[in-house]
């Protein structure tokens, strides 16, 4: 089962005491912190969780169904994740 936003909601509202809508507005800051960052092209690092930064892919090579030709897809942007060794250690039980 994933962990949704909603659970995380659900987690900070009973853990800190805090109203539904005050964790739902803190969850969403963090989302849109994350988001404007990755966007405008920098990383976030989170210490004992990890690195998520935005990597250029390569044109893939395509075929046009109606012309049955070779045809290059457009370079897009991905999020990748490297997750830290604290995270890689608590993962394998170490």
């Amino acid at each position: 089962m994933a962990l949704t936003k909603k659970d995380l909601i659900e987690t900070i509202r009973s853990k800190d005491n805090l109203t539904k809508k005050q964790a739902s507005d803190l969850i969403e800051t963090i989302i849109g912190t994350f988001a404007s960052t990755l966007a405008s092209g920098e990383e976030v690092l989170i210490n004992g969780l990890g690195e998520f930064r935005v990597e250029e892919k390569v044109e893939p090579k395509g075929i046009d169904p109606t012309a049955e030709k070779d045809q290059m897809q457009p370079a897009k942007k991905a999020v990748t994740f490297c997750c830290s060794r604290k995270l890689q250690d608590k993962i394998n039980g170490s």
